[in-house]
């Protein structure tokens, strides 16, 4: 029901205008009554806000979680393997290398701990230093991880050094078009040690 009329005439008893967001609800003595379709209350949230930043707080961490475990995946099936074919490498001269922590049940069961245990306190392989906390000396549980591989060999950094001069210099090499080769070639013939690399936090 609404305004239904011609100037001047009326076409139906007893018409009358709706408010905007209103309708008519008729009784079943036919008698009307103007309602509206919804009514604005002011309500008190039912959560507070300490409570919101704390269910903030858990997505950010479920999604933290998430993340980790993509990257760990990632170094398990792509980087490792890697690391497996050098140690493989290593072993053909005489000396057989073991690598215990690569066994499929610790893998599996470390896989399943949160990343909040292993990064106790914000440090790296906390569960490690912990569980080996009475067996080995302090100095050896708070020393710094060392990447893997790494060397600091002299002839090993020459090496490296040539082969990258050698890279330079071959101009079909795919490698130089994703590389500054002027920065790439002052820093090889510099002779520097590179301790942060461009673009990382120093």
């Amino acid at each position: 029901m609404g305004p239904s009329r011609t100037p001047g005439h009326g076409i139906f008893k007893g018409v009358a205008e709706l408010e905007p967001g209103c309708f008519m609800w008729v009784n079943q003595n036919g008698k009307g009554t103007e309602k509206a379709y919804w009514q604005l209350q002011s309500a008190e949230h039912p959560h507070s806000f300490d409570k919101t930043v704390e269910q903030v707080r858990e997505l950010l961490l479920e999604a933290l979680e998430a993340r980790m475990r993509e990257l760990f995946y990632l170094n398990i099936t792509r980087f490792m393997p890697t690391l497996l074919d050098r140690k493989d490498r290593m072993s053909m001269g005489g000396l057989e290398a073991r690598i215990p922590y690569c066994d499929h049940r610790l893998v599996e069961y470390a896989w399943n701990i949160p990343w909040s245990m292993k990064n106790h306190q914000g440090r790296e392989k906390a569960i490690l230093r912990l569980a080996l906390a009475t067996i080995l000396p302090e100095a050896v549980i708070n020393r710094k991880k060392s990447p893997y591989p790494k060397t600091h060999h002299p002839a090993y950094l020459e090496a490296m050094r040539r082969g990258v001069l050698a890279v330079l210099k071959d101009r079909e090499e795919p490698l130089n078009r994703f590389a500054d080769a002027a920065a790439v070639r002052a820093f090889a013939v510099s002779g520097k040690r590179l301790t942060v690399f461009p673009g990382s936090a120093s």
